[in-house]
């Protein structure tokens, strides 16, 4: 509900927190709640509990109960950042158990007796983490006889089904034939104009600076170089989220436009910073800046563009290599 006292309304809320503490190599104040939970307790390097007993931003509701956990972010490596460094957390979306959508005519499942809408509780006597543990047990067992429990409109039934081997590109591997969703279970959280408008000032300024400190931490050599992406990387991504959707799409382009701005900023000459920063030196000596100064710091500015561009478009071709 809270992270070091800032509300968490939305996933993006928590994960922008914890991105920004764990490169600062920093400690978080976790508040989450908990219902049905006596004496439980925090995880991290310390915790407390207590009952939430009135409604306010960040809060428990009556009746629940309200953990504090210190996360200790200082020994995150910069290996463990790159990727997915949320999930590396610990940190993953709430998925429900899988929910039978479909059912191939012939197939195994079909002779089992298992039906669309089924939620899949256990494989031979183990729980069902979410879709892929379900998809991994299926696939690992050709040709063998499995127990599966499940849940029908709230009654609880038992089949026996027994995956058909499949030889595909060298791999065999079982396959039932049933179709299984467990999307995340997600909420829409909006915001009202003037919020909206704060929210989004707020996050671009935190954005460019969080941008200045990871350049300024890849100079001294504290942030390795392969974060830096190129236009390979920004068309590859561009893609994707538009693939997922105009919201996404939209928050990519922002989320560039934002780092195309501050990069332009930098005091380096052939950028507009540069041109800035010449401007200000002439403010200072009240007179023009001599022309030989311009001359060798658009040399310096070029290389310094040029070499930013070749290791940006390095590791574009090094992530495409590497799949």
């Amino acid at each position: 509900v809270s992270a070091d006292g800032s509300p968490v309304r939305a996933w993006a809320d928590l994960s922008w927190h914890l991105l920004q503490a764990a490169h600062e190599r920093r400690s978080v104040k976790i508040e989450v709640t908990r219902g049905g939970v006596s004496g439980g307790t925090g995880t991290g390097s310390g915790s407390g509990t207590g009952t939430g007993s009135e409604e306010q931003p960040g809060s428990a509701r009556a009746g629940t109960e309200l953990v504090l956990a210190a996360l200790d972010l200082s020994a995150m490596t910069e290996a463990e950042l790159e990727g997915d460094a949320i999930t590396k957390l610990g940190f993953r979306l709430f998925r429900p158990s899988p929910k039978v959508t479909t059912i191939e005519a012939g197939s195994p499942a079909e002779k089992s007796g298992m039906a669309a809408g089924d939620v899949l509780r256990k494989v031979d006597g183990k729980a069902i983490g979410g879709g892929e543990d379900f998809v991994r047990a299926m696939r690992a067992s050709p040709e063998r006889e499995l127990t599966l429990e499940l849940d029908r409109a709230g009654a609880a039934i038992t089949v026996k089904v027994t995956p058909v081997r499949v030889e595909k590109e060298g791999q065999s591997f079982g396959r039932i034939g049933a179709g299984i969703d467990d999307r995340p279970v997600l909420t829409v959280v909006r915001y009202g104009a003037g919020e909206a408008l704060v929210k989004a000032l707020r996050y671009t300024w935190e954005m460019s600076i969080f941008s200045l400190k990871m350049l300024g931490r890849m100079v001294t050599g504290d942030v390795s170089w392969r974060n830096l992406s190129g236009p390979v990387t920004i068309a590859d991504y561009a893609g994707k989220t538009a693939r997922l959707g105009a919201v996404y799409y939209l928050n990519f382009i922002a989320l560039v436009s934002i780092s195309l701005g501050v990069l332009n900023l930098l005091p380096i000459p052939v950028l507009d910073g540069g041109y800035l920063l010449y401007y200000s030196l002439e403010a200072i000596r009240n007179k023009p800046v001599p022309a030989s100064w311009m001359e060798w710091g658009t040399k310096f500015g070029v290389f310094v563009v040029v070499i930013a561009m070749s290791l940006a478009l390095f590791n574009d071709i090094s992530r495409l290599l590497a799949g």
